[in-house]
């Protein structure tokens, strides 16, 4: 795998004050948390299962 394409997100819209904190940790973990998750997983497995492969090649 050559690109990893994260494009997961939202937004809570409305005033601050309205927000239940469930729906600001929702938030939090889809937009802050989980985009180095998703893009770090697929580079661990393809590592160890990928041969090296293009110019850069041992």
């Amino acid at each position: 795998m050559d690109v990893v394409v994260n494009n997961a997100g939202y937004g809570l819209f409305g005033a601050v004050e309205e927000l239940t904190e469930q729906q600001v940790r929702d938030q939090m973990g889809t937009n802050c948390r989980s985009p180095p998750s998703a893009a770090s997983r697929p580079s661990r497995t393809s590592a160890a299962t990928t041969p090296p492969s293009g110019p850069w090649r041992a």
